[in-house]
This record gives C-alpha cells, structure tokens and sequence, in this order.
C-alpha cells in the first residue's frame, strides 16, 4: 500500500504497536507526527493534559497543514479496584477516551479529503480480567467513541476501531497451548496490528466506517445467530417481524442466487447504492471481505425495486421505542407484550 506523503498522526508511538504502526506508514512513504511521553524524536507530552494536546496539534498543522489519518493508540493506565485510585482512574480516561475524542476535534477541520480515524480498543472491552478496571473501562469507551464518530463525521472521516487480543510485543514465538488457543494457532505480533492499521487506512477499505452488528439480511431462511439467540430485545423484534422478513430475506436470497455471491454482498451492494455515506462494522474478518466484495456488486433498477417492493422498516422497540411524541402512548416493547 502506498501512503507516499500522507499525514499520519500516532499516540502513544514511541513503543510496542504504536512503534509498529509508525514504521509501517513510514515504510510506505508518510509522514508519521508521533505523540509519547517516552524521550525521543517525537513530540514528548501527556496525553492527559489538555494544554499539551493543544499544542501537539497546532505543530502538526503550523507544519504539515493537514491530516490524512489519527491513529489513537496510546495505552492507558492498567490498575484494579483494589489499588485504582479517583486519580488513576481519571488518568486512564484521560489518554483513552478523553485524548482521541479531543485530538479529533482538534483536526476536524484539517482532516483532508479520504481522511480515516483508527482507534485501537481492545478484546478487553467486552471480555475482561480481574484488576483491569481502568484499562477497560478506557478500552470500552474509545470503542463506543468509535461508533459516535463514525455517525458524526460520516461523509468527512471514516472511523474504526480494532481490538486487538494477546499482542506479544518483543515477537516471542509461542508453543503449546498459548499458541494453540488462539484460531490461527499463534500469539499476535505488534506487525499484525500494524497491517489491519494500514488497511483501515487504504482506499481498500473505503467503504467500512463505524461498528454495525451482522444484518438480518445476511441469513438465509432459517439461519440464526449469536445474537438472536442471547439478545431478547432483538430477538423481540424480528419474532415479531418474522412473517414481513421472511419476504424480503427471501428476496435477497434469490438475487444472491442469481448472482453467485453471499446474502452479505447483496444487502451491502444495496445500502451502497442507496446511500452516499454508509456505515458498516466488523467483528470477523468475513465480514471486512463481505465488504469490500460488495463494491465489486452492481445491481440493476430491476433488482433494487425487486429487493424494495416489500420491504417494510422494522418499528423501535426497547429504549428507542419510548422516544415518542405522545407520553400518554405505550412504548411498542411493552405493546407487544
């Protein structure tokens, strides 16, 4: 991938993956503004103070005059409710959330044309250990910041989060049951991040911003999914919509048919045509490839007003259902009962 002349900004790159991710880039032609507090040549500050960050961006601008793409990759603080302090977690906060939020509005105006934001999270934000309460409360919010600001700057900057899991960054080989635990039967490395990174970055990925769960219309008849079966709410929603689904599901599964390609690739195809800022996640590589295969899919007015004739949106339920004009209403999730 080439990023000849681009404007990359990295936290926390002095080191580890952000050290990784700033050699890649640099390998592939751009200019890398790392921010660390480690000494070195690099901008040396807190990410946790305001006045630092200020600056950091003016002297970005004031050289480069623009940004192509933020890399929030500093690491936050790592304590337990034991021995965590109102300070400590603040702090964690502070460079995991705080940063990346202030750091994007400070570019906002100067992000340039193609501009992308990747937040590293980590599988900690849904799946955590015990004594890790201020890494992953940070983790968890930059992933959630992740979603807010893919929806506020669609159209401007993409945004996406990775997650990473057992990173080992001194690249130790693993035998046994550390190495085969994990699905592709090894420990990651900082340059397995580094790759995701460049990728989010490249026009390849120009059409995955944000974090979406899998659709409905990417199951066949039948099918089910994680989520169907834990997640009452949605579970909720589509019983109740089953026999309107059915149609449409049907529809797509035909056109996907006829096509040779995955239900994914036609409901994605779809929403690209029929909007100019779409957002779509990942949580499995499938997905990234379900994705970019979609932009290779072009369907005909026939197939899109085959696909639309009977599709009907699915009314709000939970939460969301009691956002509503008439106090005196009954929210749709309480109807349904």
């Amino acid at each position: 991938m080439d990023f000849k002349d681009k404007v990359v900004v990295v936290t926390g790159g002095a080191q580890g993956i952000g050290r990784c991710i700033t050699e890649e880039f640099q390998k592939a032609g751009a200019h890398v503004c790392v921010i660390d507090r480690q000494l070195g040549n690099h901008f040396v500050g807190d990410l946790a103070d305001k006045e630092t960050l200020e600056c950091f961006a003016k002297e970005v601008i004031g050289q480069l005059g623009h940004v192509d793409f933020l890399i929030n990759n500093a690491l936050p603080l790592m304590k337990g409710i034991d021995e965590c302090s109102y300070e400590n977690f603040q702090y964690a906060l502070s460079v995991g959330v705080t940063a990346p939020f202030y750091l994007s509005k400070l570019f906002m105006q100067h992000f340039a044309e193609g501009a992308a934001i990747v937040n590293i999270s980590s599988s900690r934000d849904r799946m955590s250990q015990p004594q890790t309460e201020s890494y992953t409360a940070a983790k968890g919010g930059i992933a959630a910041l992740t979603h807010a600001l893919a929806v506020s700057l669609a159209g401007k900057v993409r945004v996406n989060s990775i997650s990473p899991g057992w990173i080992n960054t001194a690249y130790t080989v693993y035998q046994g049951p550390d190495a085969t635990q994990q699905p592709v039967g090894r420990v990651g490395n900082p340059l397995d991040i580094a790759n995701m990174v460049l990728y989010l970055c490249s026009d390849k990925a120009g059409f995955i911003s944000g974090a979406l769960a899998g659709g409905r219309l990417s199951k066949r008849p039948g099918e089910t999914s994680k989520r169907l079966e834990e997640d009452n709410v949605a579970r909720m929603k589509y019983d109740a919509a089953a026999a309107q689904d059915s149609v449409i599901i049907n529809h797509v599964a035909e056109v996907a048919d006829r096509y040779g390609v995955t239900m994914t690739q036609v409901a994605l195809a779809w929403l690209l045509q029929k909007v100019t800022a779409p957002v779509v996640g990942a949580t499995k590589l499938h997905h990234i490839e379900g994705a970019v295969a979609a932009l290779d899919l072009h369907l005909t007015d026939d197939d899109l007003n085959y696909l639309e004739e009977m599709y009907t949106p699915h009314k709000l339920v939970g939460v969301m259902a009691q956002n509503k004009k008439n106090e005196t209403e009954k929210p749709s999730w309480q109807a349904t009962k």
